[in-house]
């Protein structure tokens, strides 16, 4: 079900998301992240409390609006993300600022491709004959992703984000509460 459609900012306490085609804001849609669990903290194997997220939805691109082979942009304003989980397939970033964490995932239709090839290849250079969905990459100065369609096959393109106030606990496990809602 979604939140809201055709918006061009998602705004978090610390900064806002926004998709761009060049330089241009595109509409996006806003649906909750049906992961929205509390995060269960540990130490020593005993349960000591809970992380909840502030925030925690997906922003939706509809494929049919967006070109074969143009390159958007999905980024945040507010600072530089740092590189936080990951899990077959999907990677998450998070950013800190004023005691809060913001943080966006997503999801590589290539990475097997990827690892049949080799693994990480220096300046992404794949042969890319077999890949599907779209190439995506993280921006330049770390804030957001670029991405490119490469076929229609699929309905939409899904970016997790979520944000949440640091508040007693470790940043450790504050990366850990974000992997688990982003990847």
């Amino acid at each position: 079900m979604c939140l809201t459609d055709n918006i061009r900012k998602l705004e978090t306490p610390i900064g806002f998301f926004s998709v761009f085609d060049g330089n241009k804001k595109i509409d996006f849609s806003v649906q909750e992240n049906n992961l929205n669990a509390p995060y269960w903290v540990y130490k020593n194997k005993e349960h000591i409390g809970e992380i909840c997220a502030e925030g925690n939805y997906k922003i939706i691109l509809d494929v049919k609006r967006i070109k074969i082979g143009k390159r958007y942009t999905v980024q945040f304003s507010g600072g530089e993300f740092e590189y936080c989980e990951s899990d077959e397939g999907t990677k998450c970033f998070t950013c800190r600022k004023d005691g809060w964490m913001a943080g966006i995932g997503f999801f590589d239709p290539n990475e097997a491709e990827k690892l049949r090839q080799g693994g990480f290849i220096e300046n992404n250079d794949y042969d890319e004959s077999d890949f599907k969905g779209y190439r995506i990459g993280l921006l330049e100065k770390k804030n957001g992703f670029w991405f490119e369609l490469i076929d229609k096959k699929i309905e939409t393109i899904v970016f997790p984000v979520a944000w949440l106030k640091e508040r007693e606990f470790d940043k450790a496990s504050c990366n850990a509460a974000m992997g688990f809602w982003l990847t």
